[in-house]
């Protein structure tokens, strides 16, 4: 009954992805059709890689959803019949025939909220499977993002516009670089070839970022559509999971790029413990030595994993309270 049920959940999910492919395959083509350096061969070529990766994502959460079905379903019946025990032995009728009356109606409603699930689980999946590939991510979200750059090419001037367009590199440039599908392949112990990996996305995510600067800085129309050429470019080394290709213009990661992204890190953080040990120091502020570092201390711990952009807010803030009591 149980593998019945998880062949069902499954083939729900397998239908809800058949149906939703046909508008998948729809949609995407209409932002491939907005990329005006594209050939026509190009364009439908980068569809069926695109609807490849897809499928392979979607197969994947199906897969494991119905995977996971007969857990739900083991948890259901047990409450389902602990429940109906309970009620029978309560109002003096036979629990076996409270049991299989019960059994049908919890089945169903199980598919029911298995279709749902299935659904929305899907849609939340962003090719962070098992079984992506390398470039999958790359694809997805390049498509979108220089579909977008070709609409806007007559209003990219506008600072609205602008400050779009470079949002949308600079949080892709965030998203490639905390990318894990390739470290996935990789076991904890192997040091080198995962700082390898990591370097790798890094450079990627430098490209992005090199193009969101330039954005910020260029004055015509043709440095723009040298910026929408070149991810253009990128995009078709994505669809051809061309890795040397996307890393062709990136810039080498060396030692000194290290120190200088480990630096930038752990700076603030360092600033502010010196602040919390010298501001003290202050006749002003010596009296409230004990509130400067509980306020400036913790926030340098949070500072390593969050932005350094709170540190002379943080630093001004102290000092205003404590040499005007907080008024």
């Amino acid at each position: 009954m149980v593998g019945n049920f998880r062949r069902v959940t499954e083939e729900i999910g397998l239908a809800i992805i058949r149906e939703k492919a046909v508008r998948e395959r729809d949609r995407i083509w209409e932002f491939i059709q907005e990329i005006k350096d594209l050939t026509e061969g190009e364009k439908r070529r980068i569809q069926a890689r695109y609807m490849r990766a897809w499928r392979r994502d979607q197969y994947q959460a199906a897969h494991d959803l119905a995977k996971a079905s007969h857990n739900v379903f083991f948890v259901a019946v047990f409450i389902l019949g602990a429940v109906s025990t309970v009620s029978a032995i309560g109002s003096g009728e036979d629990w076996a025939e409270s049991w299989w009356v019960a059994v049908p109606t919890i089945v169903v409603l199980l598919i029911g909220v298995g279709a749902l699930v299935a659904d929305s689980y899907s849609n939340r999946r962003s090719f962070g499977s098992a079984w992506s590939h390398r470039s999958d991510l790359l694809l997805a979200r390049m498509i979108h993002d220089v579909a977008y750059f070709y609409v806007m090419s007559p209003r990219w001037r506008h600072r609205q516009q602008s400050r779009r367009l470079r949002y949308r590199l600079l949080s892709f440039a965030r998203e490639v670089k905390r990318s894990r599908i390739r470290t996935r392949r990789t076991d904890w112990w192997e040091f080198r070839l995962r700082r390898h990996i990591r370097d790798e996305h890094m450079r990627l995510a430098t490209v992005f970022k090199d193009h969101a600067s330039k954005l910020a800085m260029i004055g015509s129309q043709a440095e723009y559509n040298s910026i929408c050429r070149s991810l253009t470019g990128g995009l078709r080394a994505a669809a051809e999971d061309d890795w040397n290709a996307l890393l062709t213009h990136a810039p080498e990661i060396t030692s000194t790029s290290r120190v200088l992204r480990v630096a930038s890190r752990v700076g603030p953080s360092i600033v502010l413990v010196v602040a919390a040990f010298t501001l003290p120091l202050f006749p002003a502020l010596a009296s409230s030595r004990d509130a400067i570092r509980a306020s400036l201390i913790p926030v340098a711990v949070l500072l390593v994993i969050a932005s350094p952009e709170f540190v002379l807010t943080s630093v001004r803030g102290v000092i205003e309270k404590a040499a005007f009591g907080g008024k």
